[in-house]
């Protein structure tokens, strides 16, 4: 079994980041997601982490 690749998207709009969050899991990403850049930081220190926009 593929491991999935993990990416932190932050973004302040709640209904924009629902979306991005719905279409990369749908593409098979594990999605982490804040809604602001302090939240994102955090994210990313604590897991390993392959990308994040």
């Amino acid at each position: 079994m593929m491991k999935k690749t993990k990416i932190v998207v932050i973004e302040d709009e709640p209904d924009i980041l629902k979306v991005i969050e719905y279409n990369l899991s749908k593409e098979g990403f594990e999605v982490c997601s804040a809604l602001d850049g302090e939240e994102g930081q955090h994210l990313v220190k604590k897991k390993s982490l392959t990308s994040y926009f």
